[in-house]
């Protein structure tokens, strides 16, 4: 019985050289240093992380608004989750 595969794309663009520098940059760690713990509600990324991916965002877009973040970011997961190494990127 043939086995079938799936197969996906996304769009990498400029996505994990920007990443690369941030991280290099250690923003992510600098913010969460300054800004205070996230309340017992918050889920998920921590600060440094979610202004990380909307930095991606708003240099690789040439955009800072934050209401088309969530879909660029749904769009591209797993170039996220490997630039990263984070467990989750949404």
């Amino acid at each position: 019985m043939p086995s079938h595969s799936v197969t996906t794309h996304e769009p990498v663009d400029d996505v994990p050289l920007i990443i690369a520098w941030l991280l290099a940059m250690r923003v992510d760690t600098l913010i969460d240093a300054v800004l205070p713990r996230p309340h017992g509600n918050w889920k998920g990324l921590s600060y440094g992380q979610v202004i990380l991916l909307w930095l991606t965002y708003a240099l690789t877009q040439c955009d800072h608004r934050l209401s088309p973040v969530e879909g660029w970011v749904e769009r591209r997961q797993e170039v996220l989750r490997r630039c990263t190494k984070w467990a989750t990127a949404s």
